[in-house]
């Protein structure tokens, strides 16, 4: 998974329903690193973005069932578009992990409605794909650290812009 994130021209992140903030976290996590990636939870948008993709391309999908229409559809359309692909799900038999390159399991045991066992199965996924990618490059990490740190410090610019 690390390669095909590190090797990635753009990163399309696509998770839908209780996935979605899972996505936007990777997100979050990965937009640190400096890699070129976008976010969508619009299923709409999803099949918009993925028709762009190309073999240079990444999309990760991250659906806990691994069944739902939506990332099927989207997921489906960027891999005819030659895009590698990498799978976060609870469902190793799922649908979603037929068009795989990396299938990355989530397992977790749901013991009420809300998922939030499932949810931080996932968030450990994204950490642990975040803190890999960061040790590859510890001084660049570090480099993009403390630009967001100082340009989120810097309100003097933020104050002078209002003028």
């Amino acid at each position: 998974a690390l390669a095909f994130i590190s090797a990635a021209k753009k990163i399309l992140l696509v998770g839908v329903g209780t996935s979605s903030p899972m996505a936007n976290e990777m997100h979050n996590r990965f937009l640190r690193l400096g890699l070129n990636c976008h976010v969508q939870t619009d299923s709409y948008i999803q099949v918009m973005e993925s028709a762009l993709l190309t073999s240079e391309d990444l999309i990760i999908v991250i659906s806990q069932t691994g069944d739902s229409e939506d990332p099927l559809r989207t997921i489906s359309l960027a891999k005819s578009n030659g895009c590698n692909v990498i799978v976060i799900t609870g469902n190793t038999g799922s649908k979603l992990t037929e068009f795989a390159d990396v299938v990355l399991l989530s397992v977790s045991h749901e013991t009420r409605i809300e998922t939030i066992a499932s949810r931080i199965a996932q968030y450990a996924i994204i950490h642990a794909l975040y803190v890999g990618l960061a040790m590859q490059d510890v001084p660049n990490t570090i480099n993009k650290e403390n630009m967001i740190w100082e340009a989120m410090m810097n309100k003097s610019s933020f104050q002078n812009s209002k003028r």
